[in-house]
C-alpha cells in the first residue's frame, strides 16, 4: 500500500478489522493497472465510436425506467382524451393503487381495497377482480350478447379482445365501452377513500341506454362557443350549418324543437322521470343493481309502447282530414270534367272511321301508258 502512494493522501490511515480487508482489495483491483503518459479523456463505452450523445444517454434510461412490453398501444378516436389516457395508464399499471404507492414507499394506512374490503388494491384487482368492476363486465356481456370469461388482467382483456370476430365498427364500439367502464371505476374508487360506497344509477344504467352505431360520448364532434362561454353541441354538419345561417329551430320542421313544439313528439310522461339526472346518491348493493337493471327495460318497454300510442293518437284526424279534403275538392267540381267521348257507350264509336285513298297505285300505272 505504501508502494501505491495514496495513504498519504489520506487525513488517517485505514483501521483493521473491514476498513482493512476493503482497502487490501481494493489495492489488488489496481495493482494490475497500469496508467500510460497519453493525455487523458473521457470515453463513452455504451457507443462504439466512444463520444456521447443524448439520444444514447436517453436510450438507456428509458430502458431502466420505462415498462417494455411487446402489447401495442390501444387507443380509440372515439374516446375522449382523458379515457384513452387512462387506459394506456391501466395497460401498463401506471395508476396509484394502494399497492403502487406502497411499493413507491409512501404509507398506506390499508392496501385492502375500497370497494369491496376483499381482495389487495392492485390494478387486476381493481379493474377485474373487484365485485364492482364483475357486475358492471356481466352486464356489458348481457347487453353486447357476449359470453366474457373470467378475466385477472389487462392483457388477459386483450388477448381475449383480439380473439373476437366482429365488424371493425361495432368492435371499436366495443372498445370504447370497455373504456368508459373502466374510468366510471376509477372514480368511483376515487369517490370512495373515505369509505362511503356510493354510486350512482346512472353508472349502471348507461350502458343500457347507449344504441349502437351512436358515440358513446355525445358532444365529441362539432361545437361552438359563444362570447358569453355558451357552448353549443352539433351532432352532424347539417345541425351546425342551420345554426350559422341563424335558422330557428323552432320553425324548422327536422328539428326536435319544432316536433315536441307542435306535439308530434311525446315530451310529457312519467317514464321520463327514471332518466332524470339526479345528484341523490345510492349505497352500492348487487340486489339494488339487479332490480335497477330489471326497472330499467320495464320502463324502456313502456316508454315505447306510449311513444307507439301517442304517434297513432296523433294520426288519428288524418283519415277525418283526408276526407274534408275529398269532400270539398268533389264541391268544387274540378275533377269532375267531362273529357270528350266519355258520354259514348262504345268506345270505339267515339273514334270515326276515315277511309284515305291510295293513289299510289294509279300514278304508277300512268306512267306505264305513257312510256
Amino acid at each position: 500500500m505504501a508502494q501505491l502512494g495514496w495513504t498519504t493522501s489520506f487525513r488517517r490511515l485505514p483501521r483493521g478489522g473491514v476498513e482493512a480487508s476493503q482497502w487490501e482489495e481494493l489495492a489488488a483491483i489496481l495493482g494490475s493497472v497500469v496508467l500510460s503518459s497519453a493525455v487523458d479523456k473521457w470515453r463513452w463505452t455504451k457507443l462504439g465510436s466512444g463520444d456521447f450523445t443524448v439520444s444514447s444517454a436517453r436510450s438507456i434510461i428509458d430502458e431502466h425506467i420505462l415498462p417494455s412490453s411487446n402489447m401495442q398501444t390501444r387507443w380509440s378516436s372515439l374516446a375522449p382524451i382523458k379515457v384513452n389516457v387512462l387506459a394506456w395508464r391501466l395497460a401498463i399499471n401506471k395508476l396509484a393503487t394502494k399497492v403502487n404507492l406502497y411499493n413507491r414507499g409512501l404509507d398506506v394506512p390499508s392496501i385492502l381495497c375500497g370497494v369491496c374490503d376483499y381482495g389487495i388494491e392492485s390494478t387486476d384487482h381493481l379493474f377485474f377482480g373487484c365485485s364492482l368492476a364483475v357486475d358492471l363486465m356481466v352486464e356489458v356481456g348481457r347487453w353486447w350478447s357476449l359470453d366474457i370469461p373470467t378475466i385477472g388482467s389487462f392483457l388477459g382483456w386483450h388477448i381475449w379482445f383480439e380473439s373476437l370476430s366482429m365488424p371493425k365498427a361495432k368492435k371499436d364500439c366495443l372498445e370504447v365501452v370497455f373504456f368508459a367502464l373502466w374510468w366510471h371505476v376509477w372514480n368511483f374508487r376515487n369517490a370512495s377513500k373515505q369509505k362511503v360506497k356510493l354510486v350512482l344509477v346512472v353508472l349502471l344504467n348507461a350502458f343500457i341506454y347507449v344504441r349502437f352505431p351512436y358515440i358513446v360520448y355525445p358532444g365529441h364532434g362539432i361545437q361552438f362557443v359563444r362570447n358569453d362561454a355558451k357552448i353549443f353541441r352539433f351532432c352532424r354538419s347539417k345541425c351546425h350549418k342551420n345554426f350559422k345561417m341563424k335558422r330557428n329551430p323552432r320553425k324548422v320542421k327536422w328539428t326536435k324543437a319544432y316536433r315536441r313544439l307542435h306535439g308530434k313528439d311525446m315530451t310529457q310522461d312519467a317514464t321520463f322521470e327514471f332518466e332524470r339526472k339526479r345528484n341523490r346518491p345510492e349505497r352500492y348493493d348487487r340486489n339494488l343493481a339487479e332490480n335497477t337493471l330489471k326497472a330499467i327495460k320495464v320502463i324502456d318497454k313502456v316508454r315505447s309502447r306510449r311513444e307507439e300510442k301517442h304517434h297513432s293518437n296523433r294520426l288519428k284526424g288524418k283519415v277525418a282530414k283526408e276526407r274534408k279534403e275529398a269532400k270539398k275538392e268533389h264541391e268544387q267540381q274540378i275533377h269532375m270534367v267531362v273529357a270528350p267521348g266519355a258520354m259514348a257507350k262504345d268506345p270505339s264509336a267515339s273514334t270515326s272511321k276515315t277511309s284515305v285513298k291510295v293513289k299510289v297505285q294509279r300514278e304508277f300505272d300512268d306512267n306505264r301508258m305513257e312510256e
